[in-house]
């Protein structure tokens, strides 16, 4: 009789829990066991009838090409903000309008620093490196198949944490071998599915992207034999057999040096990343989500929870006093200016700003002939403040990063002598146009304040240099969207003289040149700075071991380079407090390691869906 009891109370517990489920299975689609007579011969009917969905086929998402096509997260259904005047910023203080440029030296990474531009959304596969090391392949990761329903996206939930790099995983392809980051999904995750939702594929509960095999993209690679040379994403390039780190060279590179079997066996590789976004189920209503769409931060994926079950909300925007002295400045100065537009800001723009004191060996920065003259000028050691500026704007109630800033302050010879220098910018696409206000007006005047603020601090003089980078590489943010228009050289310089001339107009500045009108009559006259541009070309005319040899390389240097690069100087104006201590942190102020981390993570920008993740996730990280 007890018996009978507990399972008359089994059955009446799964008829309730039947009843809470959303969308329980549809009673035609369940497989019925079959006896040995009832099975006909070959594939069941059923199953060849059946609409693939229903079968349980995971079918992978066609890797788009880079350039038109576009994956299935295409953020249908989420309110998609405008590309603005349809150029973005990014690059090494280098166009606001700019291209795209990858900070690690074997993910196509640029030598010196600018700034770029690019506009809107699309996906294609893109494999990525990481700035210092390659990754190696692991066995393919089993995704679990969630079951589920459908529901607002408002109602996914999250938890803490992230996949470390250790626990991520990635995946090799054969014959032709893959070079990927690794997957966002840990090696020793807890399945998140149950048979029931891998026999029918879950319909999700967080928004209307029917797809449940979204693929993870990549950037390109350099080629080892040639700087200025790209691997694309999605092609094939030569690499070390069975690894996925060392030497890499692209088809026509490889077939130019034939190199020496000796030194390691290659084989032909493609630049793909193979890694998926994880499909999560809450455990307790057993509904499906995107991990982006989710918020879940957590590294256990089985352990998640959406927000209507847990009843907490994920904190998506960033609240509280802003500790660096010049986001807090430029952020009021944006506020004010939008405030005299319109009554009420609705999508409001926060700065979150972070620097650290840093210093290098002037020797490693100027060329060896000229090394007395320039350390007697500055010094043996260079000291410099490097700051990191990210922009905000509110969407959908997501603070959402869409542009970015990385600049560096020099002081030489005591007070006599201080420059400040914008080393990259980039931007993305999802700024919310205000009524009355042009998107270059808001990236003109982030630019302006900063000048503003650094007048305040004393300094007169400033520098930055335009140089796109190669469509395709990344400056700050992992994979830009792949439709984002971006500026060529010449439509960058232009963007960067109508800045300055408005700065000019508004005495922010009192005046610019660009290098050729600027009269530098020696080598040693020109500033230098750590990874700036003329570093850049003094490191590359370091052969010559006479200063004649020198000179006449460098002339042909400095005429390839008379408009690409301004001076400016900066009008005085109130002055401000000095900064102390510094709000420093050791991802987000160091541009190269954010770029890698959201490579390690697959924290990309392609979608608004996945920006407002990956944007959340260095808000978390701000916090602590």
């Amino acid at each position: 009789m007890a018996s009978s009891n507990t399972r008359a109370e089994e059955r009446r517990l799964a008829r309730i829990n039947r009843a809470r489920s959303p969308n329980p299975p549809t009673p035609q689609y369940r497989a019925q066991p079959r006896t040995q007579a009832q099975r006909p011969p070959g594939p069941s009917s059923l199953t060849r009838d059946r609409p693939a969905q229903l079968r349980g086929d995971r079918r992978r998402s066609p890797s788009p090409d880079r350039q038109g096509r576009h994956s299935p997260d295409r953020n249908r259904g989420q309110s998609q903000p405008s590309a603005g005047d349809g150029f973005q910023s990014s690059g090494r203080s280098q166009n606001m309008s700019p291209a795209r440029r990858s900070p690690s030296p074997k993910r196509s990474r640029t030598e010196p620093h600018r700034s770029s531009t690019h506009t809107g959304e699309s996906s294609s596969a893109r494999s990525q490196n990481m700035s210092s090391a390659r990754r190696s392949p692991s066995p393919k990761r089993s995704r679990a198949q969630p079951s589920s329903s459908a529901q607002s996206s408002s109602q996914a939930c999250g938890g803490d944490g992230r996949p470390s790099a250790q626990n991520r995983s990635i995946i090799s392809m054969s014959p032709v071998g893959n070079r990927t980051p690794r997957a966002t999904t840990p090696s020793r995750q807890v399945a998140t599915t149950s048979s029931a939702a891998t026999a029918n594929p879950p319909k999700l509960a967080c928004c209307n992207i029917d797809a449940t095999s979204l693929r993870y993209h990549t950037g390109n690679l350099r080629c080892d034999n040639n700087s200025d040379c790209r691997i694309a994403s999605d092609a094939e390039f030569w690499g070390l057999k069975g690894s996925n780190e060392g030497t890499v060279y692209c088809l026509n590179c490889y077939e130019t040096l034939k190199p020496n079997p000796r030194k390691g066996k290659f084989e032909k590789k493609k630049n793909v990343n193979d890694a998926e976004e994880p499909i999560l189920e809450c455990k307790k209503c057993r509904r499906n989500f995107h991990l982006c769409c989710s918020f879940f931060y957590g590294e256990d994926l089985s352990k998640f929870i959406c927000e209507v079950c847990s009843g907490v909300r994920v904190k998506k925007t960033i609240d509280g006093e802003e500790k660096c002295p010049l986001a807090a400045f430029m952020t009021k100065k944006m506020m004010d200016f939008l405030a005299s537009r319109m009554a009420v800001v609705e999508h409001p723009i926060r700065i979150c700003g972070f620097s650290e004191p840093k210093s290098a060996k002037t020797s490693t920065v100027v060329p060896p002939v000229l090394k007395y003259q320039f350390v007697k000028k500055y010094s043996e050691t260079m000291n410099y403040v490097s700051r990191a500026l990210h922009v905000y704007q509110r969407v959908d109630d997501v603070d959402v990063i869409t542009f970015a800033i990385y600049t560096a302050e020099y002081v030489f010879r005591g007070e006599e002598e201080k420059w400040c220098v914008i080393d990259y910018i980039d931007s993305l696409p999802y700024f919310i146009k205000f009524d009355g206000v042009q998107k270059k007006e808001i990236h003109y005047l982030l630019i302006h304040s900063y000048f503003q603020y650094m007048s305040g601090l004393g300094f007169k003089k400033a520098h930055l240099w335009s140089n796109p980078p190669p469509q395709g590489d990344d400056y700050v943010f992992n994979i830009h969207p792949f439709d984002q228009p971006f500026l060529n050289p010449t439509a960058l310089i232009v963007w960067y003289h109508k800045l300055l001339k408005d700065g000019q107009d508004k005495k922010i500045l009192a005046g610019f040149k660009n290098f050729k009108d600027s009269g530098f009559q020696k080598p040693v006259d020109i500033p230098v700075f750590v990874g700036s541009l003329w570093s850049h070309v003094f490191q590359e005319v370091t052969k010559p071991t006479t200063k004649e040899v020198f000179n006449r390389e460098l002339e042909e240097k400095k005429e390839r380079h008379g408009e690409d690069n301004f001076f400016i100087v900066i009008a005085p104006t109130a002055r401000q407090p000095q900064e102390t201590p510094h709000n420093t942190h050791e991802i987000l102020g160091d541009r190269e390691k954010l770029w890698a981390m959201c490579v390690d993570k697959n924290w990309q920008f392609e979608t608004i869906r996945r920006a407002k993740y990956s944007s959340v996730g260095l808000i978390r990280m701000t916090k602590k």
